[in-house]
């Protein structure tokens, strides 16, 4: 029998300031817009964990240890968009964001021992993470004949991933450049233009969690451990829609979603220990989902 008791608490703390400035740049509504904004946050969490091994009603071992985890997040980002409009079929936008995301975070291990805490250094663990991530965005939107209206749009981003685990003297990084297309054509029907009919299909990233690319082992109790993956990448997912819409309220939409290198929490036995077990995030291959969605209002009462 290995009874357990593993509980975590801990402060957090944030500071977010923002500078936001607006001009408006013609009579029809165009403008400029500019936006910084900076993010700290700090968080100190603690963990205690004890197990003890009974055998025949007594206890044969123990492992009772703490440790703190403090993590420092800074992120930066300057951006800026400019919004044309025109009296004509066509009004259009263009942008661009800078960001910047700064992280550490440190484990600090201490063990009971005979009665009395002693500082587990083999344990303990530093870890930095820094993204920068370079993007550019425009999109048209087009007023066509016979009530047709498309929406054209792309994003291009560059990431610069940089990771390094001083505890285990580990450097990884990422260089990668992605396009983010994005169509969306709509015909409107009846004298009304209540009825529509629109095709949408847009890509998108989801970027994993910082912590994942920490390759330091951080164990979770006696016989489980969570180990990080630093050649994680991104998942990305394409998305196809098409809704029918009946007089302004209800609506059919089917959705089909095909995504590629989601990330998952596998379970898998320790090469250096078959009674261990050890989770660690990686990419899976591709995997698609089939959406239908009706949403019918009902008034219940006046």
């Amino acid at each position: 029998t290995i009874p357990n008791n593993f509980t975590e608490h801990g402060p957090y703390d944030m500071v977010n300031l923002t500078a936001y400035y607006r001009i408006k740049v013609d009579t029809l509504g165009s403008y400029l817009k500019i936006m910084a904004d900076y993010t700290s946050r700090d968080r100190s969490s603690s963990v205690h964990s004890a197990s003890e091994y009974i055998q025949n009603g007594n206890i044969i071992k123990s492992n009772i240890y703490d440790y703190l985890s403090p993590t420092y997040i800074d992120l930066y980002s300057l951006r800026a968009d400019y919004d044309k409009k025109t009296r004509g079929k066509i009004s259009w936008s263009i942008g661009g964001k800078y960001s910047i995301s700064d992280i550490s975070s440190v484990a600090d291990y201490r063990s009971y021992d005979a009665g009395n805490w002693i500082e587990d250094d083999p344990r303990d663990n530093t870890f930095t993470y820094r993204e920068n991530v370079l993007a550019g965005y425009g999109k048209m939107n087009i007023s066509l004949p016979h009530m047709w209206a498309a929406t054209l749009g792309v994003r291009i981003e560059h990431t610069r991933l940089e990771t390094h685990s001083l505890t285990m003297e580990e450097k990884d990084s990422q260089d990668f450049t992605d396009i983010f297309p994005q169509v969306s054509i709509m015909k409107s029907f009846g004298e009304k233009k209540n009825h529509s009919l629109s095709f949408n299909y847009t890509r998108r990233l989801s970027r994993p969690s910082y912590s994942i690319y920490n390759p330091y082992m951080m164990p979770i109790t006696e016989f489980s451990s969570i180990v990080g993956n630093p050649d994680i990448r991104p998942s990305y997912i394409n998305r196809y829609s098409l809704t029918g819409v009946l007089s302004g309220k209800y609506s059919l939409t089917a959705m089909y979603n095909s995504s590629r290198g989601d990330v998952a929490q596998m379970v898998m036995s320790d090469p250096q220990n078959p009674d261990k077990t050890i989770y660690q995030h990686v990419n899976m291959g591709r995997s698609s989902q089939w959406i239908l969605s009706l949403y019918t209002p009902v008034k219940i009462t006046p």
